[in-house]
């Protein structure tokens, strides 16, 4: 992820921020649809 970051030409610590920001947001998705599913 953050390699393809570089090779696009973005500054590495923004790239890394977007996988962070990624990953959380799809923790957050999962978190709600278990939630959902448990009622």
């Amino acid at each position: 992820m953050v390699e393809a970051g570089i090779r696009n030409g973005l500054d590495p610590e923004i790239s890394k921020k977007l996988v962070t920001s990624t990953m959380i947001g799809a923790g957050i998705t999962i978190e709600k649809s278990r939630i959902d599913l448990d009622g």
